[in-house]
């Protein structure tokens, strides 16, 4: 059996500082999934989650492969203080 790939028309890219205050991830719209990535330099884990929750833990320089459609989707939020959150998302 072999793997199968889908192919993409585009790479987004995006760098977002945010606060305790969940906020969605900005810049980014449709996609097919999205790596999350709490940042190397963060000195607190990040939150990830939807509009209502986010109780996914990232500590600094991990990070979560998510299979949706828009990126908008996505809310995150440090534990505490101003962090910094990367994501790449295939389109």
């Amino acid at each position: 059996m072999q793997n199968s790939v889908r192919s993409s028309s585009a790479l987004l890219a995006g760098t977002q500082s945010i606060t305790t205050t969940a906020a969605a991830l900005t810049g980014g719209g449709v996609c097919i999934e999205i790596i999350v990535q709490s940042d190397h330099a963060n000195t607190a884990d990040i939150l990830v989650g939807n509009s209502t929750v986010q109780s996914y833990r990232l500590p600094p320089g991990e990070d979560v492969l998510l299979p949706v459609n828009s990126t908008t989707l996505i809310y995150v939020k440090s534990k505490s203080g101003t962090q910094v959150v990367n994501w790449l998302a295939r389109k």
